[in-house]
């Protein structure tokens, strides 16, 4: 069914009232309840207020009062009917209807099967597909974690959600969206996400980028409303925590988040990404260590130095879990330390003040993406497959720049972090 915007409008016996009725006109209502918007259309000032709103099959209905003279209101009457009108089509929920004929269906997959159809898709747009990539794939997604898997590409038929076995790989729709989720990390980033759409070198055309909406929305309203009993803390926080955002989705969250105030908290960075293939070939010449200092792995009795000088927040478990490469001192104290996280990314890469300017943190990066080419941390369960590993860094931080550089990275694109408060997703 196609959800035109057939806005009618209908005037009541009660003075300076009318009805209207029409679908996407929900964050039109929603930004005038318990507050007035005036206009001005010839001489008359008019007030909109909100009075109530329900719903009758698929239209919403909202009733608005609008306060003037009777004298205006007569006269100005189709005026203010019009640029009613005009209000509710303008907002980026109505256009979205017009575009859109049915709402995008998410399914959810089981975790194996998630493994075996995602992943085959998802490799021909590396590097734009990374992060899910290795999020999705990262050996810390126990099966009590009860992790969330879902895509708008329909399960294989032969193979229902929860069957383990190996199915074979579904037809691909030119447009679909990925999600992965794991909401019991509590304050950790938790939702990672992907539509090709973001790989698109040029702008968007209109009719793509309402496609783009649509599928968002349906990715919120999915992750707001699948309920998961069964996992560690449950109920879960309202907050949805989305991490690595393309700035392309990261705009069309806002669209149709900023109107309700529903994200309290983001956070943007460059995007860098480097090729672990060859890599000691694609990398430049590191200087020796200071004397005295080794390299090693991150020992137990020092993970509360690292989780003190994380700009981001961790969990020691987390951080053991995760394949790491730091240095010590002559000393024996651990003074500069990098992580691969879960989804592939350069994460709390740190040197203490103390030890900057002696090259320590692209000592420590070349050695983990050197180990991570070898397979040195099968132990751990990760293996490197997509060749690529990226990292998020802030405009302007020029030691954390001349790593990447000298890494070979490149700087791909802007990504956000940022939270959707559900009960403000409107």
């Amino acid at each position: 069914m196609t959800h035109k915007i057939t806005t009618r409008c209908y005037s009541f016996h009660e003075p300076q009232q009318i009805l209207i009725e029409g679908s996407g006109i929900g964050y039109f209502a929603y930004n005038l309840l318990e507050k007035d918007l005036s206009i001005s259309i010839g001489n008359a000032l008019f007030f909109w207020q909100v009075l109530k709103c329900w719903r009758h099959n698929v239209a919403p209905f909202f009733v608005f009062r609008f306060k003037a003279s009777r004298k205006s209101w007569k006269s100005q009457r189709s005026r203010v009917l019009q640029y009613s009108i005009n209000c509710i089509r303008s907002n980026p929920l109505a256009k979205m209807a017009e575009h859109e004929t049915t709402p995008p269906t998410f399914y959810r997959y089981a975790q194996n099967t998630a493994l075996a159809v995602f992943l085959p898709i998802l490799t021909p747009y590396l590097p734009y597909s990374n992060c899910i990539y290795n999020r999705a794939s990262a050996p810390q997604n126990h099966s009590s974690r009860h992790c969330l898997f879902a895509s708008t590409i329909p399960l294989p038929s032969t193979h229902p959600q929860n069957d383990d076995s190996t199915p074979s790989t579904p037809s691909t729709p030119e447009n679909f969206t990925m999600l992965f989720t794991d909401r019991s990390r509590h304050n950790e980033s938790q939702i990672w996400i992907f539509n090709p759409l973001i790989e698109v070198e040029r702008p968007l055309t209109n009719e793509e980028n309402q496609l783009l909406l649509a599928h968002v929305k349906a990715a919120i309203l999915f992750i707001k409303n699948t309920e998961i009993p069964e996992a560690p803390g449950w109920p879960f926080d309202p907050i949805l925590r989305f991490s690595t955002i393309h700035e392309r989705i990261a705009g069309v969250i806002h669209e149709l988040c900023d109107p309700s105030d529903a994200i309290p908290r983001e956070t943007k960075w460059n995007h860098w990404n480097v090729s672990t293939k060859d890599f000691d070939s694609n990398c430049e010449r590191r200087r020796p260590l200071p004397p005295g200092y080794t390299v090693t792995r991150l020992p137990d009795d020092q993970i509360s130095i690292v989780v003190s000088t994380s700009s981001m927040p961790r969990q020691p478990s987390t951080l053991k879990s995760q394949a790491n490469i730091g240095i010590m001192n002559a000393s024996g104290k651990f003074v500069a330390w990098v992580f691969l996280g879960l989804d592939g990314s350069l994460a709390t890469l740190f040197v203490l003040p103390e030890e900057r300017g002696k090259g320590l943190a692209t000592q420590v990066a070349v050695e983990l993406l050197r180990r991570v080419d070898r397979g040195e941390f099968a132990d751990l369960g990760i293996e490197g497959k997509s060749g690529w590993v990226h990292s998020d860094v802030k405009v302007g931080n020029e030691a954390s720049e001349g790593v990447m550089r000298s890494l070979g990275g490149k700087v791909g694109w802007t990504n956000s972090y940022l939270w959707v408060d559900t009960e403000k997703f409107f």
